[in-house]
């Protein structure tokens, strides 16, 4: 079944031919952010959000056509979130600090950061719950346990926090009750649709009103289930890596590929995607992160493409071998939104352009 999709706007998002005659799709190594890790890219594609020192709470954000450094800000220790809002022209970003007055408690630093006027807005609270920016000034908030699973969804309002609206996390009875909910959420470009996993089950739902669009289940006998989640920017298609019980070495594994409006399976490839999946704007291509082990003991990170219809390898990109104990990186590749290029990340953040 041919998988196509339309931006919001009606319009068709830009294609990038997955070449099915059986060539290679190449890609040009535009340019190379040392030292850092991706947080996030700009629904629209422009800006990249990056980590210079995660543990040190230092963020930049760069243009990726140009590579010039828009903004650049030192926030409070590790580093557990930055993202974008659905304008693209602001970031919120979540920090974990050791408490001045108790080295065994944690305080939590929520900083929102408006690329237009440069203004940081900064508060530390006591608890840590995920909050993902939604078109501004909304926060979606997701409360777990101790056990890791979900709790609540809910949806807050900037500057105070107030929470306007509140759901279970799980939109039904739980029949795992023991099992965590480990897949970080995924979120269209316009920031109105969210796909998670709770319970072996991909649950879509608006952001607007927390209401569920569709729910899929996923096999109980893949111990993390739906391990990562993503969406393409339309919300029309949903990608997810299904795996067994280890994260690093999967002995049963899948990549599920969804109709983003129904939740109905679109196609089923035995493709591991423990390190990451990620899909392109139009929905035709998968990339898929891998740590392919050298001769010599190192790791070389590698992000697959594949065409999402045939699940065929069309293409590759590699960064620099690293030692064993930098394995467990980021290795990941997502596309951006306006389909142009591909964003790579090892030791190193590398913005590929397609040839």
């Amino acid at each position: 079944m041919p998988i196509c999709s339309q931006r919001a706007d009606g319009q068709r998002p830009p294609e990038i031919n997955a070449q099915r005659s059986g060539k290679k799709l190449q890609f040009n190594l535009l340019r190379e952010f040392k030292n850092t890790g991706p947080y996030d890219i700009s629904p629209d594609g422009r800006y990249i959000c990056l980590g210079i020192d995660h543990r040190r709470g230092r963020l930049q954000v760069a243009e990726l056509g140009s590579g010039r450094a828009i903004y650049d800000t030192q926030l409070r220790e590790d580093v557990l979130i930055a993202r974008f809002f659905a304008d693209g022209e602001t970031v919120y970003a979540q920090t974990s600090l050791i408490d001045e007055n108790s080295r065994y408690r944690r305080r939590y630093q929520q900083a929102v950061i408006d690329l237009k006027t440069g203004k940081l807005d900064t508060r530390l609270c006591d608890f840590h719950f995920g909050y993902f920016p939604l078109a501004t000034p909304f926060l979606l908030s997701d409360e777990h346990n101790s056990l890791g699973q979900g709790v609540t969804l809910s949806r807050v309002t900037l500057p105070d926090y107030n929470e306007t609206a509140q759901v279970s996390f799980a939109p039904f009875q739980r029949r795992y009750p023991n099992d965590p909910d480990n897949s970080p959420p995924a979120f269209s470009a316009d920031r109105k649709r969210v796909v998670y996993q709770v319970d072996h089950t991909l649950v879509c739902r608006s952001t607007e009103d927390l209401s569920v669009i569709w729910t899929r289940p996923v096999e109980p006998d893949y111990h993390w289930g739906a391990w990562r989640v993503e969406i393409t920017p339309d919300g029309r298609t949903v990608v997810a890596a299904v795996i067994d019980q280890s994260a690093l070495h999967p002995q049963r594994f899948y990549v599920g590929v969804y109709d983003g409006t129904d939740g109905s399976v679109l196609a089923r490839h035995p493709i591991s995607a423990a390190m990451g999946v990620s899909i392109s704007p139009d929905g035709k291509l998968m990339a898929v992160g891998d740590r392919v082990e050298l001769a010599d003991g190192r790791i070389e990170p590698t992000v697959n493409v594949y065409d999402a219809v045939t699940g065929v390898q069309v293409g590759k990109v590699a960064d620099s071998p690293v030692a064993e104990r930098f394995s467990r990186a980021g290795i990941s590749g997502q596309f951006t939104a306006d389909g142009k290029y591909l964003v790579t990340a090892g030791r190193n953040t590398k913005v590929w352009a397609l040839a």
